[in-house]
């Protein structure tokens, strides 16, 4: 006999409550509850307005973040009228501050409100000046001079690429002392945008010299072409402070002005929602989670914040591929779908090293020496991991990694375990940690690339803590003094200032992402909770499957993974993975 299902397909499932799971993405059940019919959208987010800036201009450069933005230089209207100016955003309003030293237009930024480079402009100008927070210095002049060009990174550790006369596909390091030609952009550019840090940045569309939606990843090394936006555009602005993973992008030229944002998670761009106003040439920096766009052309004051919404919060946590050795006080580090774990104890230190693409761990080269309890930073194929216990004592030992194998490089100089860290394997930051006989630490220390150099102590000491964010944009939250500590601190590259604290006090957790989006999981005392940052306050979100300490983790708020770990009575080898948060919508018509 013929059923419904036969002629009209699946049957729509009956459920009591409404699934927390990515896997119902797209899908329609009904909910014998609420006697509704839902599905699950992904959060799209949206476009509020915010406070006018002072002067009226386009073509300015940007950094930092939706509630420490930083914008300067640019063409005052009605043009021509090149300035200086600069003004910093506290998300409620702008205020105007000391000028650049050379006024500007069509140059680059990147770093933050208190620690910004910016570069080139004006036609061909090779003026590179650094921003501290209250004046601008002059510092090293780039090697090709250009304007409409991108950068990403920070003062010790920025890219700049593109850029025109004609289309540039020129890209040059900065390491805080002098620039280096790098290797070039596949396809050159200019009037791009860009978004990350030195070893892993996005250059997104531009002119070349049609308008294009080529999109380019930087592994530090090489470029490489990766998935278009949907919209070829030039002009355009980014969320900066964004990663090569998890970035938006928005407005642009078409050649029309545009008001469009798009969404990179990893693998491919989505449309989200539109600015309010169609612009180009404006300024925008920021997060996923968090941005700001303002002025540009069609000549307008204008601000504007991107924002997840509140829904953001109901992201869940599925069962990923078990790790192949079961171990606990280990490191993580980069993404969801390009992660690798290392060292860790199964019953006395390990070495070895594990990458995960999403699906399935394979071991790959293992550390020079086996270590535990230590910290970690970067990525799949450049990652650093220092500190920690050589059983059986203290070290300061500090390794890297370049996809193929690790090497020995600078030791700390104050030996600890379970320290913070976070950072590059150009420039990596470690907080905090123990060491046996010895007071709990307050040292901070960053990572040049070679060496370690003592900077500000924290302001609380603390051991089994977790890092996350840059070398100048960090975050340490949660350890361990005489108990479990909900404390959390934020560094700007020169101090650490108390912030908002964790809900749960815990230690022997893991954090991932940045200083304005982060996530920390877990930790003794094994609730499975998981809460998420958005650069002011910390949230509860969906619970971890596997309750879990001295645990591995890596990515971001959108997409994260956790790792092994120790659930009493002993070790475990179980994944999970983070899923962006959805929203559940009811079906209405």
């Amino acid at each position: 006999m013929t059923t419904y299902k036969a002629i009209h397909g699946k049957l729509v499932q009956s459920l009591a409550s409404d699934p927390d799971t990515a896997a119902y993405e797209g899908q329609l059940w009904f909910n014998s509850t609420s006697s509704d019919y839902k599905t699950i959208l992904k959060v799209d987010g949206a476009w509020a307005s915010g406070s006018d800036i002072n002067a009226n201009r386009n073509g300015m450069a940007s950094a930092g973040t939706q509630t420490a933005g930083l914008i300067n230089g640019g063409d005052l209207a009605p043009s021509p009228s090149v300035v200086g100016n600069s003004e910093e955003y506290d998300g409620s309003t702008w205020a105007e501050g000391n000028n650049l030293n050379s006024a500007r237009y069509n140059h680059a930024g990147a770093g933050t409100q208190t620690a910004g480079i910016f570069i080139a402009g004006d036609a061909t100008l090779t003026v590179v000046e650094t921003y501290d927070g209250s004046s601008y210095t002059e510092t090293h002049d780039v090697n090709t001079g250009r304007n409409v060009l991108a950068a990403a990174g920070t003062t010790t550790a920025a890219l700049a690429f593109g850029g025109t006369p004609g289309a540039k596909n020129e890209s040059e390091e900065y390491d805080g002392s002098s620039w280096t030609e790098g290797n070039n952009l596949n396809t050159g550019s200019n009037a791009l945008a860009g978004a990350g840090i030195q070893t892993a940045a996005l250059a997104i569309a531009g002119k070349v010299p049609g308008f294009s939606a080529k999109v380019e990843s930087y592994d530090g090394t090489s470029w490489t072409e990766i998935n278009d936006m949907n919209t070829a555009r030039s002009h355009l602005a980014s969320g900066q402070v964004g990663t090569s993973t998890l970035t938006i992008s928005f407005g642009g030229q078409e050649p029309a002005a545009s008001a469009k944002t798009e969404f990179w998670d990893g693998s491919s761009w989505s449309e989200v929602g539109d600015l309010s106003a169609v612009r180009y040439s404006h300024g925008g920096s920021g997060t996923t989670s968090a941005a700001f766009s303002t002025g540009g052309t069609p000549a307008t004051a204008t601000t504007e914040e991107w924002d997840f919404g509140p829904t953001l919060a109901a992201g869940a946590w599925a069962s990923g591929e078990d790790v192949n050795t079961a171990r606990f006080e280990l490191s993580g580090a980069g993404t969801q779908t390009a992660g690798l774990i290392f060292g860790g104890k199964t019953t006395e230190a390990v070495a070895i090293t594990e990458s995960y693409d999403g699906t399935n761990w394979s071991e790959t080269h293992d550390l020079n020496t086996a270590k535990s309890n230590a910290a970690s930073g970067g990525t799949q194929t450049a990652a650093i991991f220092f500190g920690g216990n050589v059983d059986p004592g203290v070290t300061g030992l500090t390794e890297t990694f370049d996809g193929s194998s690790w090497t020995e490089t600078g030791d700390l100089n104050d030996t600890r375990q379970y320290p913070g860290g976070c950072g590059t394997t150009t420039a990596a930051l470690c907080a905090g940690g123990h060491e046996p006989g010895d007071a709990t630490k307050t040292v901070s220390e960053e990572f040049n690339g070679s060496t370690w150099a003592e900077g500000n102590d924290i302001n609380t000491a603390r051991w089994q803590t977790s890092g996350s964010g840059t070398q100048t944009a960090g975050l340490l939250s949660g350890g361990n003094l005489t108990n479990e500590m909900n404390n959390v601190e934020e560094y700007d590259g020169t101090s650490w200032s108390e912030v908002n604290d964790l809900n749960t006090a815990r230690r022997n957790a893991h954090a991932c992402g940045l200083q304005t989006a982060a996530l920390h999981i877990d930790g003794i005392p094994n609730s499975g909770k998981t809460e998420e940052y958005d650069g002011t306050n910390w949230t509860e979100v969906a619970d971890l499957n596997v309750n879990r300490n001295a645990h591995a983790a890596g990515g971001t708020t959108s997409a994260a993974f956790v790792a092994a770990g120790f659930n009493p009575p002993g070790n475990i080898a179980t994944t999970e993975d983070w899923t962006l948060g959805q929203n559940v919508k009811v079906i209405t018509d």
